[in-house]
């Protein structure tokens, strides 16, 4: 029905959604809202929500982290962003909102995610598109990079309602709802109190 929906919205252009929008959320109502952390709960997915459209921020240039990959055999990361590029070249509002806009998920290195809200801005939180630290020492960085990519993630202690994306509009419908119960499954041991606090 919520696809039947979107669909028939998008036919009558009555909603216009952007590629980053097109995601089914699951809402996680608590009854007594935990303590809050910077870092969000991982939850695996059966199948990925994010395609090829994945950007790493790094703290080394460009051509040491691209070798890095290369090295491992990794090939979901589409484009390497260095710290330093991106202090320079993003720094004004207009450019932040670009490149949040050009890319489905967002990446960064352990060592310099503490410095992602000031060089950020406000836009990605609000469009739900933090950056996800990720141990780039790692001895199998194929494993990190790939866990971190066909992942979705909790954020606890900002609120009673928590948004968790679980699914994309254009996925086929089976595997939507073996994401939902595959991501229902997993709350408890990631809630305090597990099933009695979630409402």
């Amino acid at each position: 029905a919520l696809l039947s929906f979107q669909k028939a919205s998008k036919a009558k252009n009555e909603i216009k959604l952007a590629d980053e929008e097109e995601k089914i959320l699951l809402i996680v109502s608590l009854k007594k809202i935990p303590a809050s952390s910077p870092k969000p709960k991982r939850i695996s997915l059966l199948h990925a929500l994010y395609g090829s459209s994945v950007c790493l921020i790094t703290k080394d240039g460009e051509k040491s982290a691209r070798a890095l990959l290369d090295l491992h055999g990794i090939d979901q990361i589409s484009e390497i962003i260095p710290i330093k590029i991106l202090k320079n070249e993003y720094s004004s509002y207009e450019s932040r909102r670009r490149l949040c806009a050009q890319f489905e998920l967002f990446l960064v290195d352990d060592r310099i995610w503490h410095c992602m809200p000031k060089l950020i801005g406000k836009h990605f939180f609000e469009k739900k598109k933090r950056p996800i630290g990720v141990n780039l020492k790692k001895k199998d960085l194929k494993s990190e990079i790939r866990s971190a990519v066909n992942s979705t993630y909790l954020y606890l202690g900002r609120g009673a309602c928590s948004c968790v994306p679980v699914a994309s509009v254009s996925m086929p419908s089976e595997d939507i709802v073996g994401n939902i119960r595959h991501v229902l499954s997993s709350l408890p041991r990631l809630v305090p109190r597990q099933w009695s606090n979630i409402q």
